[in-house]
Order: structure tokens, then sequence, then C-alpha cells
């Protein structure tokens, strides 16, 4: 019974040993990634490494090819005989399961990222504004009030000159006018002691002939 249990720990200290000598890669293993997102891609050896014998590679594509770009190396971090390799800002956009394998030509390790995307946004709500007396004269004329005006053009845009959906509408009150001056016409006539000169003035211009 001893002998099985000075056995079990003998080797649950060779795997912690063996676990602690590996690489350490960040993001971490079974990390979930939101795509386009920017992260720190980040390995750091448990000792000093060879840069020209460090391979990393993301499903089987070398890393300069799959970020982009190059990290960069440092042969002592902090100082101490420890070497790492860091590329800040990194991202991936193609959503799926990534294989990522590091190996600085003596230990090897490989772990599993998760980059997930998201569905097209769609609207719950609609805010709709409606501007009374907003005519493009009276927005041009708030512009220049707002934002200034240099060589006859506006510094700056409205807030309201970047809304993705706008219109304008407008009506023409000169029907409305003319129904007025029918209907008051027709009262004059009836009641022409109340009209007086005026009866004579609300007729229609004629012209006349020389």
């Amino acid at each position: 019974m001893h002998r099985f249990v000075a056995a079990a720990a003998c080797f649950a200290i060779s795997i912690a040993g063996s676990a602690s000598s590996a690489q350490t890669i960040y993001p971490i293993d079974r990390a979930e990634i939101l795509s386009g997102a920017q992260f720190d891609f980040k390995i750091e050896f448990s000792g000093l490494a060879d840069p020209t014998k460090i391979s990393v590679f993301l499903n089987g594509e070398d890393y300069a090819k799959a970020f982009g770009r190059t990290a960069t190396f440092i042969e002592r971090e902090d100082g101490k005989d420890q070497s790492a390799l860091i590329l800040r800002d990194a991202s991936l956009t193609p959503p799926g399961s990534y294989k990522i394998h590091v190996t600085d030509g003596v230990q090897s390790r490989e772990i599993t990222w998760n980059v997930y995307g998201t569905p097209p946004r769609k609207a719950k709500n609609v805010i709709l504004f409606i501007g009374d007396g907003m005519s493009p004269a009276h927005r041009t004329a708030a512009r220049l009030l707002a934002k200034g005006i240099a060589e006859g053009k506006a510094r700056g845009k409205l807030a309201i000159d970047d809304m993705p959906h706008m219109a304008l509408v407008a009506n023409r009150r000169q029907r409305f006018d003319h129904y007025r001056f029918r209907k008051l016409r027709q009262r004059l006539r009836h009641r022409p002691q109340i009209g007086g000169q005026c009866h004579g003035s609300l007729r229609r211009p004629h012209a006349r002939s020389a």
C-alpha cells in the first residue's frame, strides 16, 4: 500500500514538473475570442530560447501569415533566464476553431481557441425625429451659427446631417390660401355692407384692352 502511494506521488510530481516546464500561451487554452476583437498574443518559454528554432502555427499556418505581422522576441523577459514572444493588438476575423502549435526545438505545446462571430444587428426600436420648420435655409443658418463659417462654407455639420435616413416633407399652402380667398369672396357677396370698398378689391384682376 505504501509503495502504491509513493509511486502515485512520484507520478503526480513528474506530471506537474513537465506541465510547469512547458510553454505558457496567452490567450489561454479554450479561450473564447470575439471575431475581429484585438488581443495580445504571447508565448512565455520556460527558459532561454533560440529564436531561429521557434515555430508557431495556427491551424497549420505560420502565425505571421495568419496575423499579418511578426511578433517581438524578448530574449530575457524582466531580466530572467526566460524568453518570450509577444504580439500586441492581434486579431482573428474568420470564426471557427483554431489550434495553436508552439515549439522551441525542444518542447512543444498545443492549445485551442474558439473564435465566434455575431449575427447581423437588427433594429428593435425606431426613433422618429420630426423637426417643424427645418427647411434647408433654416438648417443652413443653424449650421453657420453653431459651427461658424470660413470661405463661404460652414466649418462643421449638425448632428441631423449624419442621420442615416432623412427626408424633407413640404406642404403647399397656396391651395389653402385660394380656399380661404374663395370663402371670403362668397361671404362678402352675400353681405356687401360688411365688405364695402373691399368687395371690389377682392375681384380677380382682368386685362384691359387698349
